[in-house]
C-alpha cells in the first residue's frame, strides 16, 4: 500500500470520555474506560527515573561530544530501555486504536434475525413475501430497526388471517407495505451503523492515542545525560579512554515516528443485490470521485488493507444474496494513515568504527565532533586524518587547523586538493592496507585491533580518510573516472579490518537506489561506492541499509521498525502494522569554546606523550620465542643462541662467523627488529636515517647493547665514532664495554676520516692474511666464514657505527672526496673480510661530495621520522614512507636496497642509561674473567688531551741539531697520531705566542720536552696561583737547566739572556745551543708598558730578544691566558716577532687580528689552532691537559 507519510501537527488535548445510551454509544463508553486502564497500566510498567537507576555523571569536566567506554556500559541500559519503550509505546499506541473498534457481530446478528424473522413471520401467516426490497431511504438507529421489526412481527403474528382470498390479500397487501416501509430502510440502517461505529471509534481510537502519548511516555528519559567527550578525568572511576577497541564515535541523534493506517467501510450504498445493478452503481460512484481518492481507495484494495474486515462485513451484508461483487465493493475501503513523532526522546547514535566501517553524510560539520572526540579519546598519534577538499581548497577541515605544531603529526603537511593529490592519497592509503594486511594482521589477527591489543606498545596507529564534496575529484573527461572509484570501493571494502576509515561528504549523493537504464560505466562505478556505505542525511529517514549497519556497528543497540499489527475486535475496519521511522539528525559541530579545549587537549597529549617503551627484555623474549619456532618448524634441535638479559651466563654465546645479528626492536606483534650484518649481497652494511627527536639515539643504543650481550670480544670489535656535539657513546668508553675497541666523542671530520682509514688498512691486512691461508683442496678463503673455517681462528667481525656521518661531506674539500673514496672502497671490498660500516644522520640532504651511488651501496637502509626528502634520500627514490611515521623510536628497515615492498616497520626497543650502565658494568666483569683485557680507546674531540699517553720517546730525546727544534703543540684530531709539532728554526720570527685560557698544558708539554731534550729554559712565572701551572712550576723547580724567576728577578734575568744574544751576534756564534726564554701569564706583567718611553722599559729589552734571539737560537715563549691583555703588555713590534701562535677559543675579532683568520672563534673545548703566521698555515689540534704533579719528574726518569 502506497502510504503517504506525511508528518501531521500534533492533535489536541483529549477530552473526557462519556458514555452514551445508544448501543453506538455504549460500546464506545466500553472501550473508553478499557483503553485508559490499558494505558495508565502500561505507563507505571515503563516509567523509570534515570536518576534513581544511575548516578549523574559529572558534566562539570566534560564537554558533551562522545562517551568513553565505561560511561558507555553505564548509558546502554538506558538506551536499550528507550529502545524497548519506543517499541512498547508504539505497541500500545497501535493497541489502543485497535481496541478502540467495537465488536458489531451481535449489533448486526440482531438486525439480521430481526429481519429474518420478520420475513418468516410475514410468510408464515401471510405467505409470499420474499421480494421486499432492503436498500431504499430512512436509516433508522439499529434500536429503532430492530424493535419496529419485532413490533411488527408480533403485529403478523397476533392479526387474524381471513378466510377469504380477498380478506388474505387486503391484510397481506397492509403488512407487506408495512414491510417494505421497514426492509427498504434496512441496509441503510446497516450503513448507517457502521459509519456512525466507525466514525466514533475513529475518533476513540485517536482519543486513545493522545490519552497515551501525553499521560504515559516516559519523561524520565529527558534528562538523560548526553555523551560525554573528551580526556579522561584524572582520577575518575567512569572515564576509560577509548582507544584499543572499540572505536566509539557520536555522530549524532534519531527520533522515532510512528506510522501506521487504519481503515473503515463509509458511506456504504448498495442499489440491489443484483451483481449488474451494483456495477451501475459503482461506476457512477466512480464518476463522482476524484482521480487522487479513486487511486488512493483502489491502492488500498490492491493492498488489501483492512481486507479480513470488509469481508466479514460484506459476507454478513449479503447474507442471503448473490456475492457477487466482493472486488468492487473492495474499492470502497478507504485507509487513514496515522503519524506519530516521539519527539520526547533522541536517541544517540553512538557506534564503533570497527563496526560501522565507512559512512556517507551529507552535513560536514556532522564530522567533527566525531572526528574531534576520536583525537581526544585515542592516545597521542594514535589516529591519522587524511583529508581531501576540491572544492573548498582545504578550508573544510579548518576545525583542525588548531593544532599547531601538532597539525602535521596529525593531518599531515597539508590537505590535499588537486586531482593529482587525490591520486596520491588513494595510491597511498590502498599501499597501506596492503602492508597492514599482510605485515601486521597475517590471517592471526581479525582486525587492527585486534592486533593492536596484541602488538602493545607498538599498536599501529588508525587512519581516517575524509573526502569533501564528494564524487569531486573523481572523474576524467567529463566522465566519472572509474579507477579511481573502483579504488576507492577498495579501500571502503578493506580499510576498516586495517583501522582505515572513509568518510564521504556530499550534498549530491541521496540514498542509493536502483541502477538507472543506460547507465554507462562510470555511473555503475558510482553506485557501486555510494551502495557500499551506509548514508546518514540530515532530517530523512534511515534506509533500511543504513539501520542495519548502524545497529550491527552499535554494540547491540537495536532500532525496533515494525510492530505487528494488533488484533481488533470488531468486524468495522481494521489498525495495520506499524512502521518506526527513525530520523536522523547530525551532531552539531562543537562550540568555540569546546572545539579549543579539545585541541589543546590533543596538542598536550601530542607534546606531552610519553614515547612508547619496547623493552629490551621484551625483545629478547621474542627473539628465543622465534629460535623455538624455528627450530620446531625445520624439526631440528633447539639450541639457545639468544641471551637473557636476566641471566648473564647465557651472554656472548653468538658466534660471528657467519653473521652478527642485533635484535633492537620490535615488528608487529609476534617478531623482532633485526638487524643482521654478515658478507652476503644484502646485509654487509646499514644506513640509518631520521630527523632530530626520532629517535636514532634510542635505535643505536640497542643495535650496540644487543651486540654487547650476544658476541664476546673474540667474535666482534666496534669502533663507536659520535660527530654530534653530545655523550651518546661516552657511557661505553667509561665502563669500559669489552667490545668497543675505540670511542670517539664529538670527533672532528679529521678523526672521521682516520677511523674510514683505519678500517681500509684493516681489511687491507686481513686481504694479505687470507692469501695466506691454503686449504687441504688449495682453496683459499674468499670472505671471513671461509677463513675462519680453514683455519679454526676466531677473526672477529669489525663493525664501524659513525653517527652523524654527514658531517665527513658537509664541505665539498679534500677530506670529504679522500672520505667518498675510502667509504666506497669498504663498501665494495671490505665485507668480505669482516669489516662493515654503519652509518647514521639526521639527513642526507647537502652532501655534494658523496655520491648517490655509494648510498646506494648500503643494502640495509633503517628510517624513522623523516620529511619526504629525507624518506627519499634514506629508503630510496620511490620510498616516502618513512614520511608517515608519527612516533620516536618507531622505523622502517629495509634489507633490499629501498625497494618499497620491502618495508617493515618497527619499534626500536629503549636501553635506559641506567639499564646500559648495569649490563656494561657486568660486561666488564665478565672480560676480565675471560681474560679479555684491553683497554677501550676513548677520543674526545672536545676534551684536552691526555699526557698520561705521552712517553719520553714521544717528547724527544736530547737535541743533535741545534739549528733546528721540533717541539709538540697539540695532538691532531686524527687515531693513532703524534703529536703535532711546530719548529724552532734560528730564523727571524722563531718565537711563539700562545694565548689560551687552558695554555698551562700546552705550556707545561713545552717544558718538559725542552727538559727532556737539555734544553735550558729561563722561565718568568706571573701564574702563580693559576691551579692548572702550580704543579707545572714545581715540578720544573728541580729539574737540572731550568731557571725559574718572578717578578723581582725579571729585569735581571732579561738582561742576562738580552746579553747571550748580544754576545752571539758579536761573535757571529750561530751554532750555539738553544736556549729558550719563558714567559709565563704575560697578562699580569705589570711591569711591561708598551708605551713607555723608558729606555730601561723591560718590554725594550724583551724586544730586543724577540727581534735578535732567533737567528743565534735563544727563542721566545709567551703565554697570555685571554687576549685581551695582549695590547696593554705588548707593541705590535712584539707581537710581529712571534711567528709561531697557539691561539684558543676567543672571539671573531681577537682571532681575526691574531691570525687573520675567525676560526678561533669555532673552536669547541679542548681545541686550539696552531698557526705560522709567515707561512700563513694554520692547524687545529687537541690542547694538551694540565700535567699532573710528578709528571715531569716522571718522564725524566723513564
Amino acid at each position: 500500500m502506497a502510504i503517504d507519510y506525511t508528518r501531521r501537527d500534533r492533535a489536541t488535548p483529549p477530552r473526557n470520555l462519556v458514555g452514551h445510551s445508544d448501543p453506538q454509544s455504549a460500546l464506545q463508553g466500553k472501550h473508553s474506560q478499557a483503553s485508559a486502564q490499558s494505558s495508565r497500566a502500561a505507563t507505571q510498567s515503563i516509567q523509570l527515573s534515570t536518576e534513581q537507576r544511575h548516578g549523574s555523571l559529572d558534566q562539570a569536566h566534560r564537554p558533551s561530544l562522545l562517551v568513553v567506554d565505561d560511561q558507555l556500559t553505564k548509558l546502554r541500559p538506558i538506551w536499550h530501555e528507550i529502545e524497548a519503550a519506543v517499541g512498547n509505546q508504539s505497541h500500545a499506541i497501535l493497541s489502543a486504536h485497535a481496541a478502540a473498534h467495537p465488536d458489531l457481530t451481535a449489533i448486526l446478528l440482531s438486525l439480521f434475525k430481526a429481519r429474518e424473522s420478520l420475513g418468516e413471520a410475514f410468510r408464515d401467516h401471510l405467505g409470499g413475501g420474499t421480494g421486499f426490497p432492503d436498500s431504499g431511504d430512512g436509516a433508522r438507529t439499529a434500536n429503532q430497526w430492530i424493535s419496529a421489526a419485532h413490533e411488527l412481527r408480533h403485529q403478523i403474528e397476533a392479526a387474524r388471517v381471513p378466510w377469504t382470498s380477498s380478506g388474505r390479500e387486503r391484510l397481506k397487501a397492509e403488512f407487506a407495505h408495512s414491510v417494505r416501509s421497514l426492509t427498504s430502510s434496512f441496509f441503510p440502517t446497516v450503513s448507517e451503523l457502521i459509519v456512525t461505529v466507525w466514525k466514533q471509534m475513529d475518533d476513540d481510537g485517536k482519543q486513545a492515542t493522545r490519552f497515551y502519548r501525553q499521560e504515559n511516555f516516559i519523561r524520565s528519559h529527558l534528562t538523560m545525560p548526553w555523551p560525554p567527550v573528551g580526556p579522561p578525568v584524572s582520577g575518575s572511576a567512569d572515564t576509560i579512554v577509548s582507544g584499543l577497541g572499540p572505536l566509539n564515535i557520536f555522530l549524532g541523534t534519531l527520533q522515532a515516528t510512528l506510522v501506521y493506517s487504519s481503515t473503515s467501510i463509509r458511506d456504504i450504498t448498495i442499489t440491489g443485490y443484483d451483481f449488474q445493478q451494483f456495477n451501475v452503481w459503482n461506476r457512477d460512484r466512480r464518476r463522482h470521485m476524484k482521480d487522487s481518492e479513486f487511486h488512493r481507495l483502489d491502492a488500498a484494495a490492491e493492498s488489501h488493507v483492512g481486507y479480513p474486515a470488509a469481508f466479514h462485513i460484506l459476507y454478513m451484508m449479503m447474507k442471503f444474496a448473490s456475492t457477487a461483487g466482493i472486488d468492487e465493493f473492495l474499492q470502497c475501503v478507504e485507509a487513514d494513515v496515522h503519524s506519530e513523532q516521539f519527539s520526547e526522546v533522541e536517541l544517540p547514535v553512538v557506534v564503533d568504527l570497527d563496526r560501522l566501517g565507512s559512512f556517507l553524510i551529507n552535513t560536514p560539520s556532522g564530522i567533527e565532533t566525531a572526528v574531534l572526540n576520536l583525537l581526544a579519546a585515542l592516545p597521542a598519534n594514535q589516529l591519522l586524518i587524511r583529508v581531501f577538499d576540491p572544492e573548498k581548497a582545504g578550508e573544510s577541515a579548518n576545525f583542525l587547523y588548531g593544532l599547531g605544531e601538532a597539525q602535521e603529526k596529525v593531518i599531515g603537511q597539508s590537505v590535499r586538493t588537486s586531482p593529482r593529490q587525490l591520486d596520491e592519497l588513494l595510491q597511498e592509503t590502498e599501499e597501506h592496507i596492503t602492508f597492514v594486511t599482510q605485515r601486521y594482521l597475517q590471517g592471526e589477527h581479525s582486525s587492527l585491533t585486534d592486533y593492536n591489543n596484541a602488538a602493545g606498545e607498538v599498536a599501529e596507529p588508525y587512519r581516517i580518510i575524509i573526502l569533501y564534496d564528494f564524487p569531486a575529484g573523481f572523474s576524467r573527461a567529463g566522465h566519472h573516472d572509474v579507477d579511481q572509484l573502483d579504488r576507492l570501493g577498495r579501500i571502503i571494502q578493506n580499510g576498516p579490518r586495517t583501522g582505515v576509515f572513509t568518510i564521504l561528504v556530499s550534498n549530491e549523493m541521496e540514498n542509493p537506489g536502483p541502477e538507472p537504464e543506460g547507465a554507462d560505466d562510470g555511473t555503475r562505478a558510482l553506485l557501486r561506492v555510494t551502495s557500499s556505505v551506509p548514508h546518514l542525511h540530515a532530517g530523512d529517514w534511515l534506509t533500511e541499509n543504513c539501520r542495519n549497519k548502524l545497529e550491527s556497528a552499535g554494540g547491540g543497540v537495536r532500532l525496533p521498525h515494525t510492530i505487528p499489527a494488533p488484533p481488533v475486535n470488531g468486524l468495522a475496519g481494521t489498525v495495520s502494522e506499524g512502521i518506526i521511522r527513525w530520523i536522523y539528525t547530525p551532531a552539531a559541530p562543537p562550540s568555540d569554546a569546546v572545539a579549543r579545549e579539545l585541541l589543546d587537549a590533543v596538542k598536550r597529549g601530542i607534546s606531552n606523550a610519553e614515547d612508547v617503551v619496547v623493552t629490551p627484555a621484551r625483545v629478547f623474549e621474542l627473539a628465543a620465542q622465534q629460535e623455538r619456532e624455528t627450530a620446531t618448524t625445520n624439526r631440528t634441535a633447539y639450541l639457545a643462541r639468544t641471551p637473557g638479559l636476566d641471566r648473564p651466563e647465557t651472554w656472548w654465546q653468538g658466534n660471528s662467523t657467519d653473521d652478527v645479528t642485533a635484535h633492537f626492536g620490535r615488528i608487529g606483534a609476534r617478531q623482532t627488529a633485526d638487524l643482521m650484518i654478515n658478507s652476503e649481497t644484502h646485509n654487509y652494511g646499514a644506513l640509518i636515517g631520521g630527523r632530530p627527536g626520532s629517535g636514532k639515539s634510542v635505535l643505536i643504543h640497542a643495535v650496540i647493547m644487543s651486540l654487547g650481550v650476544t658476541y664476546s670480544p673474540a667474535e666482534l670489535e666496534l669502533y663507536l665514532v659520535d660527530f654530534k656535539e653530545g655523550v651518546e657513546f661516552k657511557q661505553y668508553a667509561d665502563l669500559g664495554m669489552p667490545q668497543a675497541r675505540l670511542v670517539a666523542i664529538e670527533a672532528e671530520r679529521d678523526f672521521g676520516l682516520s677511523i674510514l682509514v683505519r678500517a681500509q688498512l684493516e681489511y687491507q691486512r686481513r686481504s694479505k692474511l687470507f692469501k695466506g691461508v691454503t686449504g687441504p683442496k688449495g682453496e683459499q678463503p674468499a670472505k671471513i666464514s671461509d677463513y675462519r673455517k680453514l683455519t679454526g681462528h676466531a677473526l672477529p667481525r669489525y663493525v664501524v657505527i659513525i653517527d652523524e656521518f654527514q658531517q665527513l661531506f658537509t664541505s665539498d674539500d679534500k677530506i670529504a672526496q679522500q672520505a667518498a673514496e675510502v667509504l666506497e672502497d669498504l663498501l665494495r671490498k671490505g665485507r668480505a673480510f669482516g669489516v662493515h660500516i654503519v652509518l647514521a644522520s639526521q639527513s642526507l640532504a647537502g652532501m655534494a661530495a658523496l655520491g648517490k651511488h655509494v648510498i646506494g651501496l648500503m643494502p640495509v637502509r633503517i628510517a624513522l621520522q623523516s620529511n619526504e626528502s629525507d624518506s627519499r634520500l634514506i629508503l630510496g627514490d620511490d620510498n616516502a614512507d618513512a614520511q608517515t611515521l608519527s612516533r620516536a623510536g618507531e622505523g622502517i628497515i629495509n634489507c633490499r636496497s629501498g625497494q618499497r615492498d620491502a618495508n617493515r616497520r618497527f619499534q626500536a626497543a629503549l636501553w635506559s642509561a641506567e639499564a646500559r650502565g648495569e649490563i656494561l658494568k657486568q660486561l666488564a666483569k665478565r672480560a676480565e674473567h675471560d681474560g679479555f683485557t684491553d683497554n677501550t680507546a676513548v677520543f674526545d674531540g672536545h676534551s684536552d688531551a691526555e699526557v698520561g699517553g705521552l712517553s719520553r720517546a714521544t717528547l724527544g730525546q736530547p737535541d743533535t741539531d741545534p739549528k733546528r727544534l721540533d717541539l709538540p703543540l697539540g695532538q691532531p684530531l686524527i687515531l693513532d697520531a703524534e703529536p703535532y709539532r711546530a719548529q724552532f728554526k734560528r730564523t727571524a720570527g722563531s718565537n711563539l705566542l700562545i694565548v689560551d685560557e687552558h695554555g698551562a698544558g700546552t705550556l707545561g708539554v713545552l717544558l718538559a720536552s725542552l727538559t727532556l731534550r737539555g734544553v735550558p729554559v729561563d722561565l718568568i712565572d706571573y701564574e702563580t696561583d693559576h691551579d692548572d701551572w702550580s704543579p707545572v712550576v714545581e715540578d720544573l723547580e728541580y729539574v737540572p737547566g731550568v731557571t725559574v724567576e718572578r717578578r723581582r728577578g725579571m729585569r735581571a734575568l732579561l738582561e742576562e739572556v738580552a746579553k747571550t744574544v748580544d754576545t752571539r751576534h758579536a761573535t757571529d756564534s750561530m751554532r750555539e745551543p738553544t736556549r729558550v726564554l719563558v714567559i709565563a701569564g704575560m697578562a699580569r706583567a705589570r711591569d711591561f708598558d708598551p708605551n713607555s718611553y723608558d729606555d730601561d722599559d723591560p718590554g725594550k729589552i724583551l724586544a730586543r730578544i724577540l727581534t735578535d734571539g732567533p737567528e743565534v737560537g735563544v727563542h721566545v715563549i709567551i703565554w697570555f691566558d685571554n687576549p685581551g691583555g695582549i695590547r696593554k703588555r705588548l707593541g705590535s713590534n712584539h707581537i710581529d716577532e712571534c711567528g709561531l701562535r697557539v691561539i684558543g677559543p676567543m672571539g671573531r675579532d681577537d682571532s681575526t687580528q691574531l691570525i687573520d683568520n675567525s676560526d678561533a672563534a669555532t673552536l669547541k673545548s679542548g681545541q686550539v689552532i696552531v698557526a705560522d703566521v709567515d707561512r700563513s698555515t694554520s692547524v687545529k689540534v687537541r690542547r694538551f691537559g694540565a700535567p699532573p704533579t710528578g709528571w715531569i719528574a716522571g718522564l725524566r726518569h723513564e
